[in-house]
């Protein structure tokens, strides 16, 4: 049998303490406390926040995990114009949406700066209202170039926002549309026309993956703020799936989906990977923040229309020194 030696090419070190910096997979043997370390991560995990005010489905985010935004959606049997704001610890009612209550929406932006276009009031659904938040109250802006909803959420901040395909009641909508702050322009589409997708980043490196083309997919892409490349695909396609708004597309964060599912993915610009599961399964979520620090809620965690007002804090793997031996 192979010993440490014949696989490393070198022997245990041997040291009085600690390394003042190791490295992932890194083994030592401690004299000063006779047991032999290792440097290695502790798996990424959701742990559960407190509850939303209003439980809802379909609703936009905003921010970090931090300071996030739950925006409008939809709660069992209606819509809602609500906002709710998130400390990091509970959620608190705010200024409410100025325009109709509707849900399936773009969003961009931060807690104090937020975004939101296009989206359904269960009349229309190729909405094209645009509207900015400045933290304590909202306001119309330009409308987007053409009205559609589902389509992918959480690219951009409010002066700098994506708003990518989409659907209308002719068919999927496969335009990728900017907003500079005053006015929404088209720029180059995407690969794979689909809506319902997932997405992140910002309006010159973003992500979206996921969706119905019109069957569910797995296929992800990146933009570069001119053009698109398909990269790999996730492990489990879905739908109306979570995902971290705030990473680039070089990291980011996907859970949840249809059919109602617990997975948590998480990209690393090259491919994904399965990580730690939901504690509430679901679908047609909130979420926001970033890769290693995302905040996720509302969504159905059964068939529609119920609606569940949880809430849960995702924690990246932390880098940590293991004792493999006693002394």
């Amino acid at each position: 049998m192979a010993d440490y030696k014949g696989i490393k090419g070198f022997t245990i070190q041997t040291i009085a303490g600690d390394p003042p910096a190791p490295i992932i997979g890194q083994v030592w043997y401690n004299t000063t406390s006779n047991v032999l370390k290792g440097y290695t991560s502790a798996p990424g995990a959701w742990a559960a926040g407190n509850a939303l005010n209003t439980p809802r489905r379909s609703a936009a985010g905003a921010g970090t995990q931090t300071a996030g935004l739950a925006i409008a959606g939809a709660p069992s049997g209606g819509l809602t114009t609500n906002v709710e704001e998130y400390d990091g610890t509970s959620w608190t009612e705010v200024s409410n949406i100025t325009g109709v209550a509707r849900y399936d929406f773009f969003n961009a932006g931060t807690q104090t700066a937020a975004l939101i276009a296009g989206g359904n009031d269960h009349g229309v659904v190729d909405l094209d209202i645009c509207e900015i938040y400045d933290g304590s109250s909202w306001s119309e802006t330009a409308n987007l170039g053409t009205g559609r909803y589902r389509g992918a959420q959480g690219i951009g901040l409010q002066t700098a926002a994506l708003a990518v395909g989409g659907n209308l009641p002719g068919g999927i909508q496969n335009l990728n549309e900017e907003f500079n702050g005053t006015s929404w322009t088209e720029l180059a589409d995407p690969t794979t026309p689909r809506y319902n997708q997932a997405a992140g980043g910002t309006s010159t490196a973003a992500i979206v993956m996921g969706g119905q083309a019109p069957a569910t997919v797995g296929a992800t892409e990146t933009w570069n703020g001119t053009s698109w490349t398909e990269v790999n695909d996730m492990n489990t396609g879905r739908v109306i799936a979570g995902s971290a708004l705030r990473a680039p597309n070089s990291t980011s964060l996907l859970a949840g989906g249809y059919p109602v599912s617990a997975l948590t993915e998480s990209w690393n610009g090259t491919c994904w990977t399965e990580v730690g599961d939901l504690g509430t399964g679901r679908q047609n979520v909130g979420a926001c923040g970033i890769g290693t620090s995302a905040l996720l809620w509302g969504g159905q965690a059964g068939p529609p229309p119920a609606t569940t007002d949880a809430t849960e804090e995702w924690s990246d793997p932390l880098l940590a020194v293991k004792t493999f031996t006693s002394s």
